[in-house]
């Protein structure tokens, strides 16, 4: 499959849907849009952003000594490489620390997570031993 030759097929005929639907009567609007057109109106070039960074949310270490995390989660989170095996400790997102606190007020029982947009109910592994209340 050529990628780049199905955009191309795909453009030429969301092209030909638009100019369906049009019928313009004075010659200098209808150059006008068709030059428009052509020069890309109707697929502007892709836009790419990153998203900045999300806030800090705490260190393992932190969360470990306000009680959130289990005292194991110290050695278990880290950023790890081969110059590294022991690794650096990592920050959380707030959002990531955010989901801990309310994992931490749910009963053992009700911590799931639904997997590829089913609506199954699967328990969230860890969630268990990571958080000191549960067990």
């Amino acid at each position: 499959m050529d990628a780049f030759g199905v955009l191309g097929e795909v453009l030429g005929d969301y092209e030909s849907f638009v100019k369906g639907f049009l019928e313009i009567k004075n010659d200098q609007v209808r150059e006008r849009v068709e030059k428009e057109i052509e020069g890309g109106l109707l697929w502007p070039e892709p836009w790419l952003a990153l998203n900045p960074a999300f806030e800090p949310g705490g260190t393992v270490d932190e969360l470990v000594e306000s009680g959130l995390l289990h005292a194991d989660a110290s050695t278990v989170f880290r950023a790890r490489s081969e110059d590294d095996p022991v690794g650096a400790e990592i920050t959380f997102h707030r959002h990531q620390t955010d989901a801990f606190e309310i994992a931490a007020r749910r009963p053992k029982r009700s911590r799931t997570a639904a997997q590829g947009g089913s609506l199954w109910r699967h328990p969230l592994p860890g969630t268990d031993h990571a958080i000191p209340n549960s067990q």
